[in-house]
């Protein structure tokens, strides 16, 4: 089954609200799964979006977009949304 990670890294002090948006994230995206880094920083979370909930890569984008306090970026491929207190990375995963 083909899915999208979701990766954010957290700057510390922010992870409450980076959390709420994840959880923002999980619920607009049915089936979603959510992973904290056990063997890395605790500052990065992932949540993996199984493709059948996208209803396309556009609207992928404009969740994230939607949200004033984003600068997207594209850099190798991925996209990025960064913000002051945490950046977003979107990434396709098998």
């Amino acid at each position: 089954m083909i899915q999208y990670l979701v990766s954010c890294r957290i700057k510390e002090g922010y992870y409450d609200e980076a959390i709420e948006f994840i959880h923002t994230l999980q619920a607009y995206y049915p089936g979603s799964t959510l992973y904290a880094d056990e063997f890395g920083p605790v500052n990065l979370i992932y949540l993996m979006i199984p493709f059948e909930s996208l209803a396309s890569y556009e609207d992928r984008v404009d969740c994230l977009r939607n949200d004033a306090g984003f600068m997207h970026l594209i850099r190798e491929g991925t996209m990025w949304f960064e913000r002051k207190t945490f950046r977003i990375r979107i990434l396709r995963a098998l």
